[in-house]
This record gives C-alpha cells, structure tokens and sequence, in this order.
C-alpha cells in the first residue's frame, strides 16, 4: 500500500476477513478514488514460522506498548496534534534509516542509490506474480497495488477477492511447498476463555477499554494479534535478553511467566475449531502437492524397508550359522567379538562402581549440574545475587549486570514497574526483580544509575506524594492496583502541574519517563507553568536557589572610559 495510505489507518480500518482466518485491511480512501466508494478490502495473513515476517506480531506489539495512547484516539499512527501525512513521512524516513543500517546486507537486493518507500508495494507486486509458477491472477494483483487496469476493468473487477486471498498468503513470505503455506494462524480453542480475557487487558490496556462497544470494537482484532504474540513469545523474550533496554520490554505479558505458559499450553492452537474450520485463499495445486509429497515419502520408506529386509535376511542366516557352531563347541570370528564385549561391558559396570563412591560424589554432582538443563521457574534473587564493577569496584547487588531500563517506557508501564518490578532473564534462567521504588543508585551499574536518578526517580517520586497512596500499597500489588493507583497519582500530577496537562491526551500519553521527569523540574514549572503551578512549588532550597550577585563592600570609583586608538 502507499504510505499515505498507512498514515491514517486507524482501528476501524481493521476487520476479520470473509475467510475468518485472516485480517481484511480497508483504507478510507485511494490515490484514484478520494470518496472511498470503490476502495477494496487487502487481506493479510499470519506468519507462524518467521516471527521477522509476521505482520500480526509487528502489529500486536506496536498496539500493547503505546496502548496509552489510544484512549483518546483510534488511529494507529497518526496523533491528534500532527499535519496529515506526518506519520508517512516519518515512515519513509525510518525505512531509509533501516536500509543504510544494514547496508551490506540490503545491497544485495537492490541499488541503494535509487531506493525508496515507493519500490517496497511494487516489490510486493514482483514477488506476487514471480515466487510460484502459477501467481495469482493478474486483476487481484492490480487491486492490490490500487493500479489502474482501466475504467472497465476496475468496475468490474472490484469483487474478485478470491484471488486476494491466495495473494495475501504468497505475501507473508512462506513458499507455496512449505508445509505451513495452509495452515491456520495461531488462534484460541475458545476466545471467550476468562484467561484469554485476562491476557487481553493486560496486553493492550486503555487500546482495548476505550474502545469496547464503539462502531470500531477492536476485541476481535485484538484477539487474533495476541494468538500471534503468544505463539511468537520465545522470540519476543530472546530479543529482550539480547537487547534489555528493547522497547519489547515494555509489553506487561512478557514478565507474566505464568500466565504466558498457560496460555500457549492450555489454549493456543493451530488446528481447525467451530470458529476457525479451514484455511482460505489455498489453490488447488497446493493439495495436489501435499498429495504428491505423501506418495514420495511412502515410496521412500517402502525401499527403506525393502534394503533392511535384505540385510535382516543376512543377519538371520549368520546367527543360524553362528548358533550351529557354537552347539558343536567350536570358535569363530561372530562368536569371539561377542565375547568381547561382553568383557567391555562389565569392565564399564566396575569402573561405574568406583566413579559412584563418596570420594567422587563432588566430580558427579558437579558434572550433573552442568549438563542440567534450566527451566522456566521464577526465581527470586538473594540481595548479593549478582556483581558488577565499576572502576575496578566491585559490589554486590540484587540486579543482573547485564539489566537495563527499557528505552521508550511511558508513564504507566514504568508505574507497573515501579511498584511490582518485572522478569528478566539472565544467562538461561528468569529472575524477578524487585519493584523499581526500592532500588537505589548503588544496585546498579553507572550508566542505569544515571538514567535512574534523572528519569525515574524524579517523576514517581512525585506520583508517591499523592495523599494516601504510600500507605495503600499492598504486599502484593495487583494489576487492579496499579490502575488505581495510577488514576490517583495522575490526578496529584493535573492539580499541581496543570499548564503539562493541556496537550491532548495521546500526546501526553507517548511522553517518555525522561520528558515527564524534565517537565516537572523547578525551572520548568517557572517558565512554562501557570500562575497556579508556581504557587504550588515547594520553598527554594540551597541547590534550586535563583543565583544573585554578590555586592563588594569596598566602593569602586568610576570607570574611565577607554578611548580608540587613532583618538590616543
């Protein structure tokens, strides 16, 4: 699609397809058809076997980490304060700033001189008609890329969406031979499920809350995205360990273990339901080729069989000879190598033996714990768990030396880990931090610490002055909790910074913990706040104190005036 297109896509634009097994995307409007009259449904598909591919996962995890803001907005990219197309520039600029990151690799594929947005759809166009040697029509591909095929053409093509179906799957990239081209999308036994509920607020929060029972109801869509996240949740977490501060970390369902595990044990599935009974946009020759590859793995196994039925006939003739031989007392090559090793045998029963005493019960206990393979149980760190070094320091600390704090964390995911901490996984094993608020600078490595005590700390610090909260905070705090307590906290924040709190709720929503930490500072609220803000800011200490010049107690007499040189 044109990333014009793209730009203004909101949640009304997303729908289940016809099929049931894919997401029908529907713009509002095209290059050639501005009144959206004649503007057709593209369906997409889900990748279960590339994670980098899946569009339902990219999607997901865009909507759960800026989940904030959309509660005052149901577009997904485009905010309430920006110039129309804004969201397609900053698009074809991060692409750009993609491609020359990995050059090299990019390079490969495509002159780099004459790479833009634009080539990406006609890509898409060359890869649906050239990956298989029976592409999809040629009208479904013209709909796709909104190419004019002629005014006839267009009329009466227009609902030709067969086509487009078999022209979303080629889309996700996975070859028509594979065993996964026509299979279903990761999706629930039972999507009314009280813990697919659960999931589905945690994950999503205020993108699913503001909008229940709205004309664009995103529950279904959003249902389909988690099937995705889930399916896709190894991967997720891999990125995490490899990059802690990744934006990943930011998704709540990441650091529920438990409720992750019983979701992809209890209720995940690629199989046929009552509400999901078969793939669509699968052609015929699809089938025929399954078919064909069952025949060819039964030809296989049968010669397989046939080459072992004559070295079994071999073998039962050699032990016939060997039995006769040995009956009469005699001695052959057969019968000697038996012999052998059956001595090899007890030899490795004794040495067994003695490797088992208590002399060598350290060596086994210490290989067994090696070759151990590590689970996924919770664990909670000891206070001198871990260690880093700073400055040929060392201490010891509750905190893995490898943790970072996430980049890009709002308000309200940082206040979850503020007062509950997160998981996080550490040389095979996952940990349970402890929440945020207890952590001090000397816990962590320098670097965190600096993004602690300017970023974290000064924001909620504040929120904690709300009247009462510190003292409802429970011993285990729940995700009800944590919304209510937030609801409070944001309430202290509007009475004593009112001047932050006029932008438009979705922009105030994807402020960052530093923006929100430098916004409140002392000389921000004297510059930009209201009359009201500065009223409400604490008496100036020694450290926040408007500078004043010092007078000199000895009078100074006036100035001469310095005349110019040619005067002199």
């Amino acid at each position: 699609a044109r990333s014009i297109s793209i730009s203004s896509l909101g949640l009304h634009n997303i729908k289940h397809g016809s099929g049931g097994d894919s997401l029908a995307f529907k713009f509002d409007n095209s290059k050639m058809d501005q009144s959206g009259e004649f503007v057709q449904e593209k369906n997409c598909y889900a990748n279960p076997k590339e994670a980098v591919l899946c569009l339902y996962l990219a999607l997901g995890c865009w909507i759960s980490i800026k989940s904030e803001e959309f509660e005052t907005r149901e577009t997904l990219f485009e905010k309430s304060n920006t110039k129309k197309g804004t969201a397609a520039q900053n698009f074809c600029r991060q692409l750009s700033a993609l491609v020359k990151k990995h050059a090299a690799a990019a390079g490969k594929f495509l002159r780099l001189s004459r790479f833009h947005a634009h080539g990406i759809r006609k890509g898409s166009g060359t890869h649906a008609s050239s990956a298989t040697t029976v592409p999809p029509q040629f009208t479904s591909v013209a709909a796709r890329g909104e190419w004019s095929m002629g005014k006839i053409l267009d009329i009466y093509f227009q609902f030709a969406m067969g086509g487009d179906y078999y022209l979303g799957r080629l889309l996700t990239l996975i070859p028509p031979e594979d065993k996964l081209f026509d299979s279903l999308p990761p999706h629930w036994k039972n999507q009314e499920d009280p813990t697919v509920a659960e999931a589905l607020k945690l994950t999503f929060g205020k993108a699913l809350t503001s909008h229940q029972g709205t004309a664009h109801d995103p529950t279904g869509t959003l249902c389909f995205l988690l099937a995705s996240m889930v399916h896709h949740s190894s991967w997720l977490l891999e990125q995490v360990e490899k990059e802690p501060k990744h934006p990943f970390s930011n998704i709540p369902l990441l650091h529920n273990p438990d409720l992750l595990k019983e979701l992809k044990e209890k209720h995940l599935t690629l199989e046929p339901t009552e509400d999901m009974k078969a793939p669509s946009g699968v052609p015929p020759f699809v089938k025929h080729n399954r078919l064909l590859d069952n025949c060819h793995q039964l030809l296989v196994l049968n010669g397989e069989a046939v080459s072992k039925l004559r070295d079994d006939i071999k073998v039962a003739v050699a032990d016939a000879v060997d039995e006769k031989v040995a009956a009469e007392g005699g001695v052959k090559g057969a019968i000697l190598a038996e012999q052998m090793e059956k001595l090899k045998t007890d030899m490795r029963e004794m040495v067994g033996e003695i490797l088992r005493s208590p002399a060598n019960n350290a060596a086994a206990v210490l290989q067994c714990d090696q070759s151990e393979q590590v689970d996924s149980t919770i664990r909670i760190p000891e206070p001198t768990q871990f260690s880093y070094t700073n400055k040929g320091t060392t201490r010891a600390t509750c905190i893995p030396p490898t943790f970072e704090f996430p980049s890009e964390t709002t308000r309200f995911e940082g206040w979850r880990k503020w007062l509950c901490g997160q998981t996080f996984v550490y040389e095979g094993c996952t940990w349970q931090l402890p929440p945020f608020r207890h952590l001090k600078g000397i816990h962590v490595t320098l670097q965190n610490r600096i993004i602690l005590h300017n970023e974290w700390k000064p924001i909620f610090n504040k929120m904690m002055e709300a009247p009462g909260l510190v003292e409802q905070i429970p011993e285990q705090v729940t995700d009800d909790f944590v919304h209510h307590s937030f609801e409070l906290a944001t309430q202290f924040l509007k009475e004593r910074y009112t001047y932050i709190f006029k932008q438009p709720q979705d922009i105030l929503s994807g402020y960052a913990l530093g923006t929100w930490s430098k916004k409140i500072k002392r000389s921000e609220v004297e510059k930009y706040g209201t009359e009201g803000d500065k009223q409400n800011l604490p008496p100036p200490t020694a450290l926040n104190k408007k500078r004043t010049q010092k007078e000199s107690s000895v009078p100074r007499g006036p100035r001469k005036r310095r005349l110019p040189t040619k005067l002199k």
